[in-house]
């Protein structure tokens, strides 16, 4: 009984992982589902040696997905500040010595 509730719970997080996913791809989100599928597959080849594991390592994919949902990663190109805050970007200005 206790290998069929780890296999439900593994389900259910691989389900709401892989909706979260295709939602970041549907919303154009590339960088932040292109990061959730490689955490997903690297935590999903470490941790399958046992169900128990697996388990675990579902749940903390899961928790990673929603965590990038509140705080998307955000990538600046070199030489542009870009302010998380309101979205702003300002090019930054090079001391003369």
């Amino acid at each position: 009984m206790a290998s069929l509730s780890l296999i439900l719970i593994v389900g259910l997080a691989t389900f709401f992982n892989f909706a979260i996913i295709l939602s970041k791809f549907k919303r154009a989100d590339y960088t932040n589902a292109a990061a959730d599928l490689l955490v997903f597959a690297s935590i999903s080849y470490l941790f399958s040696n046992s169900t128990s594991a697996l388990a675990i390592g579902m749940i903390a994919s899961m928790l990673f997905s929603l965590y990038l949902i509140k705080y998307p990663l955000n990538f600046s190109m070199k030489g542009t500040a870009v302010s998380q805050f309101t979205g702003t970007s300002s090019t930054s200005t090079k001391r003369r010595i």
